[in-house]
């Protein structure tokens, strides 16, 4: 295949690919639908001097994503993190540092920056109030106990945990 040819089909498929996944990624949220940007003002505030006063596995939550048969699930996963974020910048500022990340042992983990202590509490209601954004497409589901941070889990190189490791 010549090679103007063989950039061509490339440039399609690249296009297809990209506008099946938007499009699904709005499909899926379209309970969601004409939500505003969050307002990140209060907890860009709070980071602006923020120091970190727990460990990663002090933040870390398990979350479990069931999704359904015949759903895209980078989709799936790239809309629940963008209501996830959404939901955290509006009712917990000061806990909205987070990371939405899979793992290597096909769980996603969320990672507070602050608030830890309440972890489960904020997890759960954001999992309460963006659920049904997703009905039909993906259960959602929290695991409670402790994560430890690591390889099978999540590992971040910043600077947001008492024994974070930068790179």
């Amino acid at each position: 295949m010549p090679a103007t040819l063989h950039t061509t089909v490339q440039a399609v498929a690249f296009s297809t690919a990209l506008f099946l996944f938007s499009s699904t990624a709005w499909a899926i949220s379209g309970t969601c639908k004409g939500k505003p940007r969050p307002d990140r003002t209060a907890a860009n505030a709070f980071f602006k001097d923020f120091s970190p006063r727990y460990t990663m596995g002090e933040c870390m939550v398990r979350i479990k994503l069931n999704v359904r048969d015949g759903v895209r699930t980078a989709a799936v996963i790239h809309q629940v993190g963008k209501e996830f974020s959404r939901y955290l910048y509006t009712h917990q500022p000061t806990a909205a540092a987070y990371y939405f990340e899979p793992g290597l042992d096909g769980y996603h983990y969320l990672m507070f920056a602050n608030e830890c202590p309440n972890r489960y509490d904020i997890t759960d209601a954001m999992i309460r109030t963006v659920r049904p954004c997703f009905e039909g497409e993906v259960d959602i589901q929290m695991i409670e106990g402790l994560v430890t941070p690591g390889a099978q889990t999540f590992e971040p190189t910043t600077m947001e945990w008492t024994d974070s490791n930068p790179e």
